[in-house]
């Protein structure tokens, strides 16, 4: 350091390498983390930043249940609930589009006509796939129609719902079930099944299903709309008779018909022209109820008085009109009357008064019933009646006539192909075969009952004898 003079004083001089109070300073950078006590740079806590997924889904409006925004707008005045669909709409444009289309399918009709306004106003292709949905939804016309005008003004903007997306949308919820039928099987071997609904303003729609053993589907009727006049009307026909339809699940209704169908097409019988409508009112949910445990095939094979008790189905409404077919039939009971005949003949010397034909003979015409039975009764027909004796005490146990059930329950199983007992020993098959051959021998000795008729005057058509057989006019004498 040196001195200068100034002013009398000396003042010392500064080297070069030294730094003036007032001149700057040269920083050198940063190359490492400063020192903050122990701590590193990576340990000081920083706010987390959310990533784009997150940040997106934070700003996207809140999700809107469709059934809570219908019971709101369904408590406010109509015009306060356009006003909320359209606010609805400024604020949740994505989410507005599945609440309105639940509105237009599920509101009052006023309401529902706003909201297919509102989806409308959307202008979109997803709005036109929703309005197209409830336009095709049969059940309430009203409301078709009003969405059918709601796509017509989409359309005038060059908006129209997806084919594929309208074909392929979700089906509306079924109406309701009000009443499922199921006949017992006739004379001829066909059954019925009725399935009514009812919509949310009490309308009916009805279909009943006529379904053969062999032919599968061969009639079907439907009533879209049914005033309840008409089924009142219906039902009182159909519990006319005694053998009544009973009530069912319409789980079970469909389960006959779907097996129905299969025969169908087994037998090449096509399907009635209204199948497909009365389709649409047998579609829905349900499930049907299981048999009860009375009703176990174990419990069924371990009681074989079940299966001799089950002769006394013949007696029964459901089964009284059963008969065996004619033509299979026929050259059988000729056989047997004509062994009775000459029967007869060999006792005509020992009797003054001889009937016609006695057929209480018949029980003890056993060989021939036990031929006719394995010659009628070939795999298809045994198939046939296995179905339908099972059919029957699914009818009869849902009419609470359990032991019934269980009587066909056991014919049934006597009659599957994994049974040990002979089909000649069945009890009710021999009782079928000895009704159906009574049938044939009173037709073949018709003429001559009309003959003795005309003789008679009034004698009375039968008439029970000292042995307690019953007598009739024709000359048959019939096991009591």
């Amino acid at each position: 350091m040196t001195e200068t003079e100034h002013a009398g004083q000396s003042i010392p001089e500064m080297d070069e390498t030294q730094a003036s109070p007032t001149s700057e300073t040269t920083e050198t950078p940063l190359t490492s983390a400063p020192d903050l006590g122990g701590e590193t740079a990576a340990d000081v806590p920083t706010a987390e930043q959310p990533s784009g997924a997150e940040a997106a889904e934070s700003a996207a409006p809140p999700a809107i249940d469709p059934a809570q925004f219908l019971e709101q707008l369904s408590a406010r005045p109509l015009g306060e609930a356009e006003a909320a669909m359209k606010q609805l709409i400024a604020e949740n444009h994505t989410g507005a589009l599945s609440a309105l289309a639940f509105v237009a399918q599920r509101g009052a009709l006023a309401l529902a006509t706003k909201a297919m306004d509102a989806l409308v106003a959307l202008r979109s292709e997803e709005a036109a796939n929703a309005l197209a949905g409830v336009g095709a939804d049969r059940s309430d016309p009203t409301r078709a129609k009003a969405a059918r005008r709601a796509l017509y003004k989409l359309s005038l903007a060059g908006i129209k719902p997806d084919p594929a997306s309208v074909m392929t949308r979700a089906q509306p919820e079924p109406d309701k079930v009000h009443t499922c039928l199921a006949s017992p099987i006739d004379a001829s071997g066909v059954r019925s099944v009725v399935v009514v609904r009812q919509n949310r303003f009490g309308t009916l729609r009805l279909a009943t299903f006529n379904l053969h053993e062999d032919d599968g589907v061969i009639d079907v009727y439907v009533a879209d709309p049914c005033s309840m006049a008409n089924w009142k009307r219906y039902l009182a026909l159909s519990q006319a008779g005694d053998a009544k339809p009973v009530p069912v699940e319409l789980a079970f209704c469909r389960r006959q018909v779907e097996v129905a169908v299969a025969r169908n097409e087994r037998s090449h019988t096509p399907l009635p022209e209204a199948f497909p409508m009365a389709m649409s009112i047998l579609a829905g949910p349900s499930e049907e109820r299981p048999r009860p445990p009375e009703l176990d095939p174990d419990l069924i094979r371990n009681n074989p008085d079940l299966l001799s008790k089950s002769a006394g189905l013949i007696e029964l409404p459901e089964c009284r009109a059963w008969q065996l077919p004619t033509d299979a039939v026929r050259p059988h009971a000729t056989r047997l009357v004509a062994e009775l005949r000459r029967e007869q003949i060999e006792q005509e010397n020992r009797q003054e008064e001889l009937d016609l034909l006695d057929l209480s003979q018949v029980q003890r015409q056993g060989t021939i019933i036990s031929m006719a039975i394995n010659a009628v009764f070939d795999g298809a027909l045994r198939s046939i009646y296995e179905e339908r004796l099972a059919y029957t005490a699914d009818i009869l146990w849902r009419a609470d006539r359990l032991e019934h059930a269980q009587w066909a329950m056991a014919a049934a199983l006597a009659m599957a192909s994994d049974s040990t007992l002979p089909l000649e020993q069945h009890p009710f098959l021999r009782r079928l075969m000895v009704q159906s051959m009574i049938a044939l021998a009173e037709e073949a000795v018709l003429t001559v009952a009309e003959d003795e008729e005309a003789g008679e005057g009034n004698e009375p058509e039968e008439y029970v004898d000292e042995q307690g057989f019953i007598r009739r006019k024709s000359g048959l004498i019939l096991p009591r």
